[in-house]
């Protein structure tokens, strides 16, 4: 059985990419991320933009947690299921993958749902 610091962890190891049918734009408000090969959108805040371009930059986990929480006055913790569930929703709407093989078998199912355009 796998506790959470277990899980944590190992999803901090995880690398990601973006795929190259996704488009995005990025204001002062945020961003508009689009799936082209299949059709979904999401639109994020600004500390949900900042965290795809640390993601499409191939930061890790780590760094993305330490920037965000930097730059945004945030405590770890608070940062962590933040973007846990931020790529969770991204992975649905498939504007972002996991790079690593054993990632089938450990991901969960996203709850989260994207606008078909």
């Amino acid at each position: 059985m796998k506790t959470i610091t277990q899980e944590n962890e190992r999803r901090t190891e995880r690398s990601y990419r973006v795929p190259d049918d996704v488009r995005a734009t990025h204001n002062a408000d945020g961003a508009v991320l689009l799936s082209v090969g299949y059709g979904q959108m999401f639109s994020a805040n600004r500390v949900g933009s900042e965290m795809f371009q640390l993601l499409r930059a191939g930061e890790s986990e780590a760094a993305i947690l330490a920037e965000i929480g930097s730059r945004f006055g945030v405590s770890e913790p608070v940062v962590r299921a933040d973007l846990h569930e931020f790529i969770t929703t991204l992975m649905k709407c498939h504007l972002l993958e996991v790079m690593e093989s054993e990632s089938a078998a450990g991901a969960s199912e996203p709850t989260a749902r994207c606008i078909s355009v």
